[in-house]
């Protein structure tokens, strides 16, 4: 095999760089194969840093859009090559900082991908390109609302939806800015409003022909119609969504069990739910899907078993979930519990998770504030 120029490989860098903002998962995945081969045997300290960026954010991409997990290092870059600002570009300097941020927010380190992204911000006006700031203002904004931060979310996506409506090939960038926008509308209860986002991601997307996609729409459209109380229209879309074979095969065929899960429990069909838990649990072969364990036991544990230790049980999972990091999670189910105990008349238990889920958020914007 012929040594590949540094000065080519940066360039396939950039296009295999630009196919990941794009959401690009075919194309971005046919130049990681070049990328990964050529790079072999190149010494470059900068290329090699560079790809190793793209390689997380690469992995994240395709767990985002296909629901693959990849082979995404747990190491920092720094700790491998050494970060020497100095010798870097400014634009690697920037991806440096940005990307981390990306990875570490992947990870659910939601405190140190906030101050990656601080300190990138501070390169940022060093790049002059609008879809670099799109992309930045994206990221950003899936952070603040993962910390319930709607307001700032609500400002960054809408930023970056600006710029990419004016591109070209950013569509289905244009149609997940979209869908953030639907998803902070509906923790303030604009159900209306976060709908016809929905609507117009939808749009977006079959004109696109993505039906991998279309099936995580419908996946988060029934996480809108779940906070809208409205059960079985949440279960129309979340068997839609599992009816595609591919979304099916993914790991994303976990979240829309847990959820499906969970509303049929509400309207009462506990038989079904038990089915798609026993064919969750079939699946389930490594100890990545802890946090979906821990959900899905909270359901069972509220609608499936009658112990008197239930509730200890339940409050146990919670506690994991914390020791994780997932607040969005804790405060989601333990609103979800309140209502339970509520309709079973257990007010005290109602109280003690309402008090449980305004914890949760606080923790959440606190994190934001660092």
């Amino acid at each position: 095999m012929s040594k590949v120029p540094v000065a080519e490989l940066a360039s396939l860098l950039n296009d295999w760089n630009m196919e990941i903002k794009k959401d690009h998962a075919d194309e971005a995945e046919r130049l990681f194969a070049k990328a990964k081969q050529a790079v072999e045997e190149i010494d470059d300290a900068d290329i090699l840093i560079y790809y190793s960026l793209l390689e997380k954010r690469h992995h994240i991409l395709m767990y985002n859009l296909r629901g693959q997990k990849g082979n995404v290092s747990t190491k920092s870059i720094e700790g491998h090559y050494g970060k020497k600002e100095d010798d870097l570009s400014n634009r690697l300097a920037y991806y440096f900082d940005f990307y981390e941020g990306v990875y570490e927010q992947h990870q659910g380190n939601y405190e140190v991908a906030l101050q990656m992204y601080q300190s990138a911000e501070k390169l940022l006006d060093k790049i002059p390109s609008e879809i670099e700031r799109a992309d930045f203002d994206f990221k950003v904004a899936w952070l603040y609302y993962r910390l319930s931060h709607i307001m700032l979310s609500l400002s960054y996506i809408r930023r970056a939806l600006h710029v990419y409506k004016r591109h070209k090939q950013y569509e289905r960038r244009t149609a997940l800015s979209y869908s953030l926008i639907a998803a902070n509308l509906t923790e303030i209860g604009r159900y209306e409003e976060a709908l016809e986002n929905y609507r117009l991601a939808e749009e977006v997307l079959t004109s696109e022909q993505d039906d991998f996609m279309l099936a995580q729409l419908h996946h988060n459209v029934a996480i809108l119609y779940s906070f809208w109380n409205k059960p079985k229209e949440s279960i129309r879309h979340l068997e839609k969504a599992l009816s595609h074979q591919e979304y099916y095969d993914s790991d994303f065929f976990f979240h829309s069990t847990y959820l499906i899960s969970r509303e049929l429990c509400v309207i009462g069909e506990k038989q079904r739910a038990s089915q798609y838990i026993e064919a969750a649990y079939a699946r389930i072969k490594d100890a990545s899907h802890e946090v979906f364990q821990l959900k899905i036991g909270i359901v069972h544990d509220l609608y499936l078993t009658h112990a008197p230790q239930r509730f200890q049980q339940i409050d146990e999972k919670l506690r994991k979930l914390e020791e994780k990091n997932e607040y969005h999670e804790v405060k989601e189910l333990s609103q979800f519990a309140a209502k339970y105990c509520e309709k079973q008349a257990l007010y005290e238990q109602a109280v003690f998770y309402l008090n449980k889920s305004l914890e949760a958020d606080l923790h959440m914007k606190r994190m934001g504030l660092i």
